[in-house]
């Protein structure tokens, strides 16, 4: 009898990623002032900008046949690489041309052109920094792009011409580990290099793979295929330093399950949810039917008074509704934390920054917070901790995280 092999050990990755760890997704819309839709994405150092122009008429081959056209370009600036590569001013490259089509594939497969009207959207991807996975950066800043230039267009309903949202992640083997989301250190040696694009309702619409060193069997496919579909949820987080954001969508209610990485000991359920600077929340939403909805943000306390919502991103609902669970109430224990032993005792004062607590430790902080011309607020980052006295009178707390400025 022979022993099977013992399992391999996570490789190390360049940055430092676990091997299902996606980099640092950062997406900010409305990125140019010209285009119906703009964004600029970001998959850690891999930067790219993507615009969606809105054009009233169609290539001649559809013309009179009541379908609209999405399509893409892609190019990449001269020094978006390590050293300098030509422009592209003959036209595209062979590699320029894959990956525009590629692009326009993915958009139009969530795309009901019946619904768009005689009307071509051009999506531009022009990739500004390289840091491999350029492609599946340009497809998901494109479509944020396309969805928010199919809002802006006179009586056409986005609902109806969004079918489902699109995303793309690459996946290879490296070092014979699979990994998620490759930079360019591990894409330019990777045994196995794959492209993922799938719709928010888990359908594949394009899987592109290439053994670069060796054939791999089908059991690794699955793997590669598993880690892309196991892409992490995205959380919501206000990375400014001074403004107090109220975050909706439309006609969903948002449950509260977790704050700056804690989870609460009981869930809250309403319309909407604070968010202060420099903190993130965790949330689940049921979806409503099909549709897509806009996520919006306000910031509630600035010199010029409340603005107006900001759509930030989209919820698109998809499929067969169905009877989902109701979410959950209780998802921890209550621990109170005054009948714990105090290993060490605090005075911090607004100057007092970035304290540190021994792991496992319980602290006793007393904070001196009056400074009301104070732009960032004092706050406390991913420890548990339960507040027992505002303004010396007694806190009766529920939960472990109750307050995140005292």
């Amino acid at each position: 009898m022979t022993a099977a092999p013992a399992p391999r050990p996570p490789i190390g990755r360049p940055d430092g990623r676990a091997p299902d760890a996606l980099r640092p997704v950062v997406v900010t819309r409305d990125y140019l002032v010209h285009p119906e839709g703009s964004v600029l994405v970001e998959f850690g150092l891999t930067k790219v900008i993507c615009t969606a122009s809105v054009d009233d008429k169609v290539p001649p081959f559809l013309k009179g046949q009541a379908l609209g056209w999405v399509t893409a370009e892609y190019a990449m600036l001269p020094r978006s690489t390590n050293t300098r590569t030509s422009r592209e001013s003959r036209g595209p490259s062979g590699r320029s041309q894959e990956i525009q089509r590629l692009v326009g594939r993915a958009l139009r497969a969530v795309v009901d052109r019946s619904k768009l009207g005689e009307r071509t959207v051009w999506m531009d991807c022009d990739v500004i920094q390289a840091d491999g996975g350029t492609r599946t950066a340009a497809i998901t800043g494109a479509f944020i792009a396309l969805a928010d230039a199919v809002v802006r267009i006179p009586g056409v309903d986005v609902n109806a011409v969004l079918r489902d949202c699109v995303a793309a992640v690459s996946v290879g083997i490296v070092k014979g580990q699979p990994v998620l989301d490759l930079n360019y250190a591990e894409d330019s040696s990777a045994e196995v290099d794959m492209n993922i694009v799938m719709t928010g309702g888990g359908e594949f619409v394009e899987v592109q793979g290439t053994a670069e060193q060796k054939a791999f069997p089908r059991a690794r496919l699955d793997a590669l295929l598993d880690l892309a579909e196991r892409v992490p949820a995205v959380e919501s987080g206000n990375a400014s330093p001074s403004s107090f954001w109220t975050i909706q969508i439309e006609d969903h209610d948002l449950t509260l399950i977790a704050r700056d990485g804690n989870t609460l000991t009981k869930s809250v359920t309403a319309a909407s949810i604070d968010i202060e600077p420099a903190q993130r929340r965790d949330v689940l939403v049921r979806g409503g039917g099909p549709g897509v909805y806009p996520m919006t943000y306000v910031d509630t306390q600035t010199p010029l008074g409340r603005r107006p919502p900001v759509i930030f991103a989209y919820l698109v609902v998809t499929g067969v509704p169905v009877d989902a669970p109701a979410p959950p109430t209780t998802l921890l224990p209550f621990v109170d934390l005054r009948k714990l032993p105090v290993d060490h005792y605090r005075t911090i004062t607004v100057q007092d920054t970035d304290q540190f607590a021994r792991l496992g430790a319980t602290e006793e902080w007393t904070v001196h917070n009056q400074d009301i011309l104070l732009a960032h607020p004092f706050h406390i980052h991913i420890n548990p901790y339960q507040v027992t006295r505002i303004n010396d009178q007694p806190y009766e707390a529920t939960s472990s995280v109750t307050r995140t400025a005292a």
